[in-house]
């Protein structure tokens, strides 16, 4: 059985009863949705895809790892919609590393040099490389390797001082 010729009711039934493809495909018992949809796009009647651009692609990727506000980002891309751009987001797979409190990550001593990278704008990526620990900084377990930590308190100019208590106050 050969392909079958679109007839002017039914591009003016689904030219009526678009976007619901339910209805559409009771409505065309003889058309596949497949086929519909593509009719659809063929009367270019149903929403049309911009592509996009290695530099907006490029533009979406920095600003989602700066953090930069959903709401300032959908901005940028004005014509998109929020949906279109997460779903753009997910499919390189970037998550937005949100920061830690110094406190509440490791040992506050792995936050204060975190902290210093982040005013020297200095890449955790690039310390950890430079110090010889893959990614150490960057981690989110709860180990603490005190020999990178020494190592990343030198390169950066810092020292370490270590306070006893004294047995009373224990």
């Amino acid at each position: 059985m050969g392909h079958l010729i679109w007839h002017t009711d039914e591009d003016n039934l689904i030219t009526k009863l678009y976007p619901d493809y339910v209805a559409l495909v009771l409505a065309l018992p003889r058309r596949t949705k497949f086929a519909i949809v593509t009719r659809v796009g063929h009367l270019k009647i149903g929403r049309r895809c911009q592509a996009w651009t290695g530099a907006e692609l490029m533009r979406l990727r920095r600003a989602w790892e700066d953090g930069v506000h959903r709401s300032e980002i959908t901005k940028m891309f004005a014509p998109r919609k929020w949906e279109t751009i997460y779903a753009q987001i997910k499919a390189f797979k970037k998550y937005r590393c949100h920061r830690r409190i110094a406190e509440k990550f490791r040992h506050p001593a792995v936050g204060s040099v975190r902290d210093k990278c982040k005013e020297e704008n200095l890449p955790l990526a690039q310390l950890a490389r430079t110090i010889g620990a893959a990614r150490y900084f960057g981690r989110s377990d709860n180990s603490t390797s005190i020999a990178s930590l020494i190592k990343a308190v030198h390169y950066l100019g810092g020292e370490i001082d270590i306070v006893w208590k004294d047995c009373d106050d224990l």
